[in-house]
């Protein structure tokens, strides 16, 4: 045989080496792998610092939909949704400044 071929084996020996590996440790709970599902976004959610950055409005979306994905994971697991009284005394806080300020847009800097 060739030499290649030797090494063509020793490569499939240890990439199926590494997947049992990985599979072992999702079965562990250790990691997410190959049979645990993803949510959907995960990946636009890794470059959302970058859009931060070039898009500071698109910020706001992804807080929106993170809360969505919470209410409705709360929903199935069996708890109650809020109250509509204390949903509606909510309405403004949050975040790291004035919502009223926000929504003026006086200090919107210019490109």
């Amino acid at each position: 045989m060739h030499g290649w071929v030797w090494w063509v084996l020793a490569a499939v020996v240890v990439i199926a080496a590494a997947d049992r590996l990985l599979l072992a440790a999702e079965t562990r709970r250790w990691i997410n792998y190959r049979r645990t599902p993803t949510h959907k976004g995960t990946g636009a959610r890794a470059l959302l610092g970058v859009q931060q950055i070039l898009e500071p409005d698109k910020a706001h979306l992804a807080e929106v939909e993170d809360f969505e994905a919470d209410r409705i994971e709360r929903e199935a697991a069996g708890e109650p949704p809020m109250p509509k009284e204390e949903s509606l005394a909510m309405e403004g806080t949050g975040g790291d400044g004035d919502l009223d300020e926000m929504r003026s847009g006086d200090d919107v800097p210019e490109w």
